[in-house]
């Protein structure tokens, strides 16, 4: 999502910004879609002999990648919710002051 797309000068002001509210929930909504689509890709847990460190080790290093994983997804989430928050109140923001300007 390029962010200098989501931010536009009007055409009749040289100093007005416009908010590209489509290019923002399309940024949105890939950010979603990538999470969704993120996968635990390490497969099952080995099994095998308690003797064989080689499937301890194994099983150490998946669970601190999913651990990791985990904490990502849930850093993202974080920040899709963020950013479709402050979206939102530019856009409310923007109305309230074309609003004002138009009482004036």
């Amino acid at each position: 999502m390029k962010l200098t797309v989501l931010l536009e000068r009007g055409p009749f002001m040289s100093g007005e910004i416009k908010i590209n509210q489509a290019e923002a929930q399309k940024g949105i909504q890939e950010m979603s879609d990538s999470l969704q689509a993120l996968q635990k890709q390490l497969g099952e847990t080995m099994d095998g002999n308690k003797d064989i460190r080689m499937s301890d080790v194994y099983n150490e290093i998946k669970q601190e990648y999913e651990n990791l994983l985990d904490q990502f997804i849930t850093l993202f989430q974080d920040n899709i919710a963020a950013t479709e928050t402050a979206v939102q109140e530019l856009v409310e923001l923007d109305q309230a002051l074309g609003d004002n300007i138009a009482i004036k």
